[in-house]
């Protein structure tokens, strides 16, 4: 990715948030929960520890009932075979995060359904799959897979993935943030950086417009 590029989303975010340009700086995506989404500080947190707010946080096993997404998980999570892998994210994206229909656009009747608790489900496994192996897997084509399937689920279940990503409800932004951003500055591969890019606008949007991020969780209580 060259310095002509269109990336863009932490470039003027920066200029605000003395936001730190290192791959991977999880001191960068604590600046960036902090300042833009109003994380509560570890004082805030242990003198609010009676909440009953439902805390929702990467998780490292699937907790979901769905069989269909267990299977797709192991292939994601357990499977050296990157095509495998690939394979699998692809699907994720395109059965259980697929862009959202304008209103004009009739319902799919062959796209599989699958209920918000579980999308959540879902999306808490990613994240810690991203953090822990995609996000550093010597194939750049999962490197990218796993930005694009993280994008995409924004639009379906996004106080959760604010919370995920971003640290409203704990105040523990993920380490994509960092990762993201630095993947998009300098990821040899262009479709990991590209990907990356575009995952790095759907966060700092977020973090622009959602100042309440994270407090409220989809559909639902947490795992």
């Amino acid at each position: 990715m060259t310095e002509g590029d269109g990336f863009r989303g932490f470039a003027d975010f920066a200029k605000h948030t003395d936001f730190a340009v290192a791959s991977g700086s999880t001191t960068a995506a604590a600046t960036l929960a902090r300042k833009k989404v109003g994380v509560v500080s570890s004082d805030d947190r242990s003198s609010s520890s009676s909440s009953s707010s439902p805390t929702l946080r990467p998780s490292p096993i699937y907790a979901g009932n769905d069989a269909r997404l267990s299977v797709l998980f192991r292939k994601i999570g357990q499977k050296r075979d990157p095509i495998t892998k690939v394979r699998a994210l692809e699907e994720l994206v395109r059965d259980v995060y697929p862009p959202q229909p304008s209103p004009s656009s009739p319902p799919s009747s062959s796209a599989p359904s699958f209920s918000r608790p579980e999308k959540i489900h879902a999306l808490s496994h990613l994240v810690y799959l991203h953090e822990t192996k995609l996000g550093y897997d010597n194939n750049p084509t999962v490197r990218a897979g796993g930005y694009a399937a993280l994008r995409a689920a924004r639009g379906h279940v996004p106080k959760a993935w604010n919370t995920l990503l971003l640290g409203g409800g704990n105040g523990r932004p993920s380490a994509v943030v960092g990762m993201a951003w630095g993947a998009a500055r300098g990821d040899p591969a262009s479709e990991a950086a590209r990907n990356a890019a575009a995952l790095v606008d759907e966060l700092t949007s977020a973090a622009e417009t959602n100042n309440d991020a994270g407090k409220g969780i989809d559909g639902g209580s947490a795992p």
